[in-house]
């Protein structure tokens, strides 16, 4: 699973779906962590770590999808 997620966050980044990411998910104990990219497109923008905080408004429709999806 994380090969398959490396590969879709790397490709995802290549093809500008999106400047930068942070992914976290936790089953049973087991941690996935990923950071990736940078905080924009225009000059000066920088990576992202963990420790980098994206606006809300960002995060938003995939939270409201996926919990929908899951119901």
């Amino acid at each position: 699973m994380s090969d398959t997620l490396d590969n879709l966050l790397k490709s995802s980044l290549e093809t500008f779906v999106f400047s930068g990411f942070q992914v976290y998910g936790e089953q049973k104990g087991i941690v996935l962590e990923r950071h990736g990219g940078v905080t924009g497109y225009w000059p000066g923008a920088v990576p992202v770590t963990a420790e980098t905080w994206f606006d809300i408004g960002s995060v938003t429709k995939a939270v409201v999808t996926t919990t929908l999806v899951a119901m």
